[in-house]
């Protein structure tokens, strides 16, 4: 998964509520961001997520936090965080 931790000039962090229909996290707040495609390495990912999700296109990564891993009953997961503008 990459995720897009979207700051403006003033320190805010852009969020938006998931669909109420997600399988996971349904109607939550939550990063922009998605999974990484067979064809793509996750900064692509990041791209393309933050393009297809709001419009914007990314600027600047600013900085990759620690990668988090977690899973969903049998489904691991490996989340890979990004500030950027």
């Amino acid at each position: 998964i990459a995720d897009a931790m979207v700051v403006d000039g003033r320190g805010r962090v852009f969020v938006q509520r998931r669909s109420s229909t997600r399988r996971l996290f349904p109607g939550c707040w939550d990063l922009i961001g998605g999974h990484v495609e067979d064809d793509e390495d996750v900064r692509s990912a990041l791209r393309r997520e933050i393009h297809e999700e709001t419009g914007w296109h990314l600027k600047n990564i600013v900085l990759e936090l620690t990668p988090k891993y977690w899973s969903y009953g049998p489904t691991p997961y490996e989340e890979r965080q990004f500030i950027v503008t």
